[in-house]
């Protein structure tokens, strides 16, 4: 890769996916070192699958997004974050706007729920006030 990168022949973006378990400390240092050869990882907007669901209402509170990819790969800002990470950037934003906040949970609809479970618990010690599942709409109701 550096040496398609010194020709400027290496992709502009990459899709990278891991297997579950992988190590937050292995995907920081491949998200690392493509950023180092001037390679972007694709934000996983596209790549998850939201659950269908209909009823549920918004909050009142002002809201922070974390998406989590099948993988259980964590989004914060449309940039791959550890747990470490993400709790700072939590406790950063709620110090910052000093108002109750939300945070809405982008997650794949085949995300083990152990895995949900324990981004609950970031986002609990790191002063969110409360957490809501992003959907899509339910047609058929």
């Amino acid at each position: 890769m550096q040496e398609r990168a010194q020709k400027g022949t290496v992709p502009k973006r990459i899709i990278f996916e891991n297997e579950p378990g992988t190590k937050d400390f292995f995907i920081d240092r491949v998200q690392q070192l493509l950023a180092g050869l001037g390679v972007a990882l694709k934000p996983p907007g596209s790549r998850l699958e939201l659950p269908d669901a209909s009823g549920f209402t918004g909050s009142p509170n002002e809201a922070v997004v974390v998406a989590m990819n099948l993988n259980g790969q964590k989004f914060y800002q449309n940039q791959l974050v550890g747990d470490e990470a993400l709790a700072q950037k939590l406790a950063e934003a709620v110090r910052e706007r000093k108002i109750p906040l939300t945070l809405i949970l982008q997650a794949d609809k085949n995300v083990p729920y152990g895995k949900i479970v324990k981004l609950c618990e970031i986002a609990k010690n790191a002063g969110i006030s409360e957490v809501t599942f992003a959907s899509r709409p339910n047609l058929s109701d």
